[in-house]
Protein backbone atom coordinates (compact mmCIF):
# COMPACT_ATOMS: atom_id res chain seq x y z
CA UNK A 1 0.00 0.00 0.00
CA UNK A 2 1.79 3.73 -1.32
CA UNK A 3 1.06 6.52 1.12
CA UNK A 4 -1.50 8.88 -1.13
CA UNK A 5 -0.06 12.54 -2.67
CA UNK A 6 -1.13 14.35 -0.02
CA UNK A 7 0.11 12.00 3.09
CA UNK A 8 2.76 14.05 4.15
CA UNK A 9 2.39 13.77 8.22
CA UNK A 10 0.75 10.49 9.42
CA UNK A 11 -1.96 8.25 8.78
CA UNK A 12 -4.01 6.30 11.63
CA UNK A 13 -5.37 3.33 11.13
CA UNK A 14 -8.24 1.80 13.44
CA UNK A 15 -9.19 -1.58 14.15
CA UNK A 16 -12.58 -1.86 15.68
CA UNK A 17 -14.31 -5.18 17.21
CA UNK A 18 -17.21 -5.37 19.44
CA UNK A 19 -16.36 -2.50 21.94
CA UNK A 20 -12.78 -2.28 21.60
CA UNK A 21 -10.46 -0.95 19.76
CA UNK A 22 -6.98 -0.25 18.81
CA UNK A 23 -5.39 2.32 16.85
CA UNK A 24 -1.88 2.82 15.28
CA UNK A 25 -0.56 5.72 13.96
CA UNK A 26 1.82 4.95 10.62
CA UNK A 27 4.69 7.15 9.08
CA UNK A 28 4.87 8.30 5.56
CA UNK A 29 5.61 5.54 3.20
CA UNK A 30 4.98 1.70 2.24
CA UNK A 31 3.37 -0.13 4.48
CA UNK A 32 3.03 -4.30 4.35
CA UNK A 33 0.30 -5.84 6.06
CA UNK A 34 0.81 -9.35 6.26
CA UNK A 35 -1.76 -12.21 8.21
CA UNK A 36 1.07 -14.53 9.68
CA UNK A 37 -1.88 -16.58 11.71
CA UNK A 38 -2.29 -20.13 10.28
CA UNK A 39 -5.20 -20.76 7.85
CA UNK A 40 -7.53 -22.99 10.42
CA UNK A 41 -6.17 -20.49 13.40
CA UNK A 42 -10.18 -18.98 13.65
CA UNK A 43 -11.83 -22.18 13.04
CA UNK A 44 -10.10 -24.49 15.21
CA UNK A 45 -10.48 -21.72 18.31
CA UNK A 46 -14.02 -20.73 17.70
CA UNK A 47 -13.44 -16.90 17.38
CA UNK A 48 -14.18 -16.15 13.92
CA UNK A 49 -14.64 -12.65 13.43
CA UNK A 50 -17.25 -10.61 14.86
CA UNK A 51 -20.04 -9.01 12.07
CA UNK A 52 -18.84 -5.42 14.07
CA UNK A 53 -15.73 -6.12 13.07
CA UNK A 54 -14.09 -2.58 11.45
CA UNK A 55 -10.67 -1.44 10.06
CA UNK A 56 -10.62 2.11 9.03
CA UNK A 57 -8.00 4.76 7.49
CA UNK A 58 -7.65 8.26 8.25
CA UNK A 59 -5.52 10.16 5.95
CA UNK A 60 -4.26 13.58 8.01
CA UNK A 61 -3.24 16.08 5.29
CA UNK A 62 -0.36 18.56 5.76
CA UNK A 63 -1.18 22.31 7.51
CA UNK A 64 -0.53 24.74 5.05
CA UNK A 65 3.01 26.16 5.44
CA UNK A 66 3.41 29.43 5.61
CA UNK A 67 6.48 31.39 5.11
CA UNK A 68 7.56 34.00 8.25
Amino acid sequence: MNAPAPLKKRLYVCLYWDNDQYTATLARGVWLFEDITEPIFSSRNGNLPSRRLRLTFDFQEDDVETAG
